[in-house]
């Protein structure tokens, strides 16, 4: 007797500033601590956005100056600083109770893995970063101030570069697994190369987004419908929007 496999939404491509960015991400958190439904969403950033990580300072920022004149906002997962410009950036809800939930635990894996598979059908041969056996890989206040100059075990790495990075955050039944990849040098972080400069490759987003989504769902065994975010959804993004991820307190209440 045959099973269904479960649905779950897709949500279309679209750009937006950091702070609406943000917002939907936790609207949609939110969200799937009711509906239980899984969500994948791809995203860009308009404009070029300096994101803080939940415990770095504001100050901070000074010690970045191609990056001065980008707006900034404090994202609610930890980590270093990114400038988000030329990248895909991706998010994934899924609930943690109920089989989906067997998944969390590797879900880095799974969406790097994902990653890697869909850039090796572009003839770019990334990698996951493992440490040496002897490497402290705990956060440190030395860390560098940009994430992508920091390393982690499963970060994305091409010629020794890092091109993709992770972070997740939970509330009690529903977790957010978000990140970047660097599709090519932003002038407001000029240190740190792309998949083009170090491919030498020209690089087809829309062709990387869907077949992330399809290696996504394999090893999900689920099926990604593309959908939209409902009214409740908007509502509660504009909401969170303008009480968190928009307002100075949050910004600098670090």
């Amino acid at each position: 007797m045959s099973t269904s496999i479960p649905q779950a939404r897709q949500i279309v491509h679209a750009v937006s500033a950091g702070a609406r960015n943000m917002a939907i991400d936790q609207a949609i958190l939110e969200s799937t601590v009711a509906s239980g439904r899984t969500t994948l969403r791809f995203y860009g950033w308009s404009p070029a956005t300096l994101s803080l990580g939940y415990f770095q300072k504001v100050a901070d920022r000074q010690s970045h100056s191609p990056s001065e004149s980008c707006p900034i906002v404090r994202r609610a997962s930890g980590g270093g600083a990114i400038v988000h410009d030329d990248e895909l950036t991706y998010s994934l809800c899924v609930a943690t109770k109920g089989s989906i939930a067997k998944a969390n635990a590797g879900l880095y894996d799974l969406v790097h893995n994902a990653i890697l598979a869909a850039l090796s059908e572009q003839g770019i041969a990334a990698e996951l970063y493992e440490a040496a056996p002897d490497q402290e890989v705990k956060a440190s206040k030395a860390d560098p101030f940009l994430c992508f100059e920091r390393r982690a075990v499963g970060d994305i790495i091409l010629d020794g570069a890092k091109v993709g990075g992770s972070a997740q955050r939970r509330l009690k039944n529903a977790l957010i697994q978000h990140g970047s990849l660097l599709l090519s040098r932003s002038r407001f972080a000029p240190e740190l190369p792309g998949l083009k400069e170090l491919s030498g490759k020209p690089i087809d987003e829309s062709r990387l987004i869907e077949s992330i989504s399809a290696k996504v769902a394999d090893a999900m065994q689920v099926k990604f419908v593309i959908g939209e975010l409902s009214t409740d959804e908007l509502n509660r993004a504009a909401e969170v929007e303008s009480e968190r991820f928009g307002s100075e307190s949050w910004l600098n209440k670090k």
